[in-house]
């Protein structure tokens, strides 16, 4: 039985370091993880455990957290938090990037749904979504006495968007932070001329309606992640007897931005199934 332990949690080492897309970490803007969450909070953790997943494919920890306050998208009075790795039984895996979340701190989570659990949750960035509020200290530059700040999970973090980039260092007063999360919500958001996004055919309608999923998350510029699972909708016509299909928006977390896009159709039984590369216009 040792030896069979000994021999798992090699393997387990061996399968965190290898290249997958929830450990490969691209440095997010304030505006990509506001973009890319379907949900923004602060909140306490509770507790957490890690478990194996069903089967004993993988092990994952389970961070509960208790919500205070919500600013983007909904969520009870307490959520459920999915991160791969931790240690079941003496079995332990260790994943890079991850956030060592601590009891009882508090948080400002940036979140997106965990796509084997629809109840759970997953940190957008891994460790870059997280950022641990500071209990409240005499701060001279707000002039108000003691605050709250929070901390930069990499030390910097870029806001502003990508026409007036803004470098954040070290931590920053909480109230001057949820300030700029919320600028950030509220920030027009064009996708640029030249982007091109990979999208596998879903379904299409009675009318020639087209529904389309993205399938890699996209990086246009410092303002801007376009994540995989996106939904993108169109419609087929006939233009000088070329079946084309018009791309015309596409929907980020609920929300909808237009697009122009144009692909060639497909009559065929399997088109359904098919990838396309779509180029912005």
């Amino acid at each position: 039985m040792a030896m069979q332990r000994a021999a798992l949690l090699m393997l387990l080492t061996i399968l965190a370091s290898l290249p997958a897309r929830a450990t490969t970490l691209v440095r997010l803007s304030l505006e990509q993880l506001s973009l890319a969450s379907s949900l923004v909070a602060r909140g306490r953790v509770v507790d957490q455990h890690s478990q194996w997943t069903p089967g004993q494919r993988r092990i994952v920890t389970i961070t509960h957290v208790a919500v205070r306050r919500t600013l983007k998208g909904r969520a009870a009075g307490r959520l459920t938090i999915e991160q791969p790795g931790g240690s079941v039984d003496g079995v332990r895996s260790r994943v890079a990037g991850t956030v060592s979340f601590e009891p009882g701190a508090e948080y400002i989570l940036f979140l997106e749904p965990a796509p084997s659990n629809p109840a759970h949750f997953l940190v957008v960035g891994m460790a870059q979504g997280a950022f641990p509020v500071v209990p409240a200290v005499h701060s001279s530059e707000s002039g108000k006495g003691m605050v709250e700040h929070v901390m930069l999970p990499l030390g910097t973090l870029l806001a502003g968007g990508p026409a007036q980039p803004v470098v954040m260092q070290g931590d920053m007063p909480l109230g001057r932070f949820l300030g700029q999360i919320e600028k950030a919500l509220r920030r027009p958001v064009v996708v640029p001329r030249g982007t091109q996004i990979p999208v596998l055919l879903l379904e299409e309608s009675a009318r020639g309606r087209m529904t389309a999923r993205t399938v890699a998350d996209v990086y246009p510029n410092p303002g801007l992640v376009i994540p995989a699972g996106s939904v993108v909708r169109g419609y087929r016509e006939v233009v000088s007897g070329k079946d084309e299909i018009r791309w015309r928006q596409i929907e980020i977390r609920g929300r909808r931005l237009n697009i122009s896009a144009t692909s060639l159709g497909d009559r065929e039984p399997r088109s359904a199934s098919k990838v396309l590369l779509l180029t912005i216009g």
